[in-house]
Order: structure tokens, then sequence, then C-alpha cells
């Protein structure tokens, strides 16, 4: 089954220049223009990762990756941007971002990051998934 993408841009040809490059490497990719349509997305559909630029109107990427943070904890949340600075960078990070990277995006970093976000969200699953075999195989023993 093919991995799924959402990109949330404002520019339309950057969004469909990134969708145009995932969809090259195999994924499945939707777009959303701003924060709330993406939102409505994520409501109707699951996704493995989220890539958000931060300056959109409406609602930003930086409100958009803490409600997604909130709303599904385990989805890595790639963002970028063309004006970032060190300092919006490592809280973004700290804060539970997967990666920031900054425009004019690279597009090998980009493939190889999402790559990593789904190598990590599949070990995460994995380790989820063990955890919960060997609670139940306590269970049965005691």
């Amino acid at each position: 089954m093919k991995k799924k993408m959402l990109i949330v841009d404002d520019e339309f040809n950057s969004r469909t220049l990134m969708a145009q490059i995932l969809q090259d490497e195999g994924y499945s990719v939707d777009t959303a223009e701003n924060g709330i349509s993406a939102l409505k997305t994520l409501e109707n559909e699951s996704f493995n990762v989220l890539i958000t630029d931060i300056r959109m109107p409406t609602m930003d990427g930086i409100e958009l990756f803490h409600k997604v943070k909130e709303l599904y904890p385990h989805m890595p949340v790639i963002l970028f941007t063309a004006y970032g600075t060190i300092n919006a960078a490592v809280k973004a990070l700290k804060d539970g971002a997967f990666y920031y990277l900054e425009k004019p995006l690279n597009f090998d970093l980009l493939k190889h990051t999402v790559k990593q976000a789904l190598v990590i969200q599949e070990l995460e699953t994995e380790i989820s998934r063990l955890r919960t075999h060997l609670e139940e195989k306590k269970s049965d023993t005691s």
C-alpha cells in the first residue's frame, strides 16, 4: 500500500511541484492550500506524513503543526519556509516537528527526509505493537 503524504502550501506552484516529486517517488499525495483545508482533509483521510509551509494566510503552519500533534501525535510533520531563522527551527524541533526545511527546497533532501520519517514511524509502530504483545503475554502468565 502506498504511503500517503499531505502537502500544505498556499503557493500553488510550490505545492504542485512537491506533490509531483513525491508522486514520482511512489507516494500517494494530496494537497491543501491552507491549514484549515488541511485539517478538514485530515478528518476524512489518514496520512503518513504532513509537509507544511509555515507562512500561510488563515492558519499558519505552526498553528497547524500544533493542532496535528494534538490530534495525530504519531504523524511526522515536516515544516518548511522561505523565512527561516535558527531560533524558529530549534523551537519547532523542540516542539516535536520531524524536520525543518528552508526554501528554496532541496528536493533530494525533501525525499530523504520523507523516507526517514516513514522509517521512524514504522519503527515506532512496531515498538508499540511489540510492547502490547509483551504486556498481553505478561498478563496471560499472571
